[in-house]
């Protein structure tokens, strides 16, 4: 052995020098920027890794005839929105809810619709037909059958009336036209029908205006108007006689109705009052029917071809026995009388009677005469329509 000590082994643990705090800091920095470098890469992946994800674009390539072409597309990803139940208001639940309009349009909205069309609308009657039957009846005054002057071989009015209204009713007519219906027999006809009959004027003018009268059965028309009109009569003295608005009541339709008893030739030749007379009626008739309304006209007008020529050219209306004008020829019927009906041109005639069983039978020296007249509709059906609205169908037709 030698007194020499061997030198350490610098790589042998037994005589490694301890650490120091210097190294161990050392190690922790380290640690620390190898985390910060992963946080960082953390937040480019956040930001662009992952939208990059969620917007994917595929070049989709195409090759046509040789030609290649690239065609992009784009899938997005949305976030799902909020539901309804997530957003609804507890205290709008409780609030009144607006009214919306449905189903058809108010009668204003379809009116305002089709008047913009020049169409208006219409009642279904106006576009149907309806028929009734008038007659004309002089049914021989109560003072010329009484007293002094009576004529013979009839009766007194009380005897005579209640064949007279019989006959009326045989013939079915629902208005007629009274001549020399004075103010007695007005009276008892009163009492043997009562409501069945509206009359105008009846007593409601006064005595002497009864005598020429218009009666209609109530439960076929209403009385709309009544109006009278000064026609010359004995001498020019111009006498009141009655026209009438009257509505049927089965078509809600209107027509008017004028009854007239022009002079006889008594006490001298009355023939120049009896064309004035003419003329007046044919006016009237023409200023009632201006409108469309019909027009129908009963009397004794003490006449025959000489009324029926002037008041048909003069009035254009024609006689359910076939007198009329046409093209400025007069046209009449064989066995004329002076009782006469004529209505508007527009009105289809049929069933005329001239019945003499009425002289035949003592009743009057008059016949009662009797026609059916069918009015047309107003308005041509092919050219209206039809529509629905709130209220129910309507109909609409031209307005003129």
């Amino acid at each position: 052995m030698t007194g020499r000590r061997r030198a350490e082994d610098p790589g042998s643990g037994r005589h490694r020098a301890p650490e120091t705090s210097v190294s161990r800091g050392h190690a922790w920095s380290v640690r620390l920027i190898v985390l910060g470098v992963v946080a960082g890469l953390a937040t480019v992946v956040a930001t662009v890794a992952i939208p990059l994800l969620t917007t994917e674009r595929a070049q989709r390539v195409t090759v046509s005839a040789g030609v290649v072409t690239s065609q992009s597309t784009s899938v997005e990803v949305s976030t799902p929105e909020p539901t309804p139940e997530a957003d609804r208001d507890p205290e709008a639940d409780s609030l009144p809810k607006p009214k919306v309009p449905v189903g058809p349009p108010g009668l204003k909205v379809l009116d305002h619709q089709f008047r913009e069309r020049g169409m208006v609308r219409v009642d279904k009657s106006a576009l149907q037909p309806f028929v009734f039957r008038v007659a004309s009846y002089n049914v021989l005054g109560a003072s010329h059958t009484s007293g002094k002057g009576a004529r013979k071989g009839y009766a007194g009015y009380a005897a005579r009336t209640p064949g007279q209204v019989g006959l009326i009713e045989a013939h079915r007519a629902s208005v007629v036209g009274l001549q020399e219906f004075q103010h007695p027999q007005a009276r008892q006809f009163a009492g043997l029908r009562g409501s069945a009959y509206g009359v105008y004027p009846g007593l409601q003018l006064g005595e002497a205006l009864s005598q020429n009268s218009i009666a209609w059965r109530t439960d076929t028309w209403s009385v709309v108007e009544t109006h009278t009109i000064g026609i010359p009569y004995f001498g020019g003295r111009p006498v009141q006689m009655p026209y009438v608005l009257l509505r049927h009541l089965g078509s809600g339709r209107t027509v008017w109705f004028g009854n007239f008893h022009n002079p006889a030739n008594i006490g001298g030749n009355h023939a120049g009052w009896r064309a004035a007379a003419t003329r007046i009626e044919a006016d009237l008739a023409n200023r009632l029917g201006a409108d469309g309304t019909p027009v129908v006209m009963t009397g004794d007008f003490n006449d025959r071809a000489e009324f029926a020529c002037p008041f048909s050219a003069r009035s254009g209306m024609h006689s359910p026995d076939g007198a009329a004008t046409v093209n400025g020829v007069c046209r009449t019927p064989r066995g004329m009388s002076v009782d006469w009906i004529f209505g508007s041109g527009s009105l289809q005639w049929s069933d005329y009677v001239q019945d003499w069983s009425s002289r035949d039978r003592r009743l009057s020296d008059h016949p009662i005469i009797a026609g059916t007249a069918t009015v047309p509709s107003i308005h041509d059906p092919s050219k209206c329509r039809r529509a629905k609205a709130r209220a129910g169908m309507q109909i609409y037709c031209p307005a003129s």
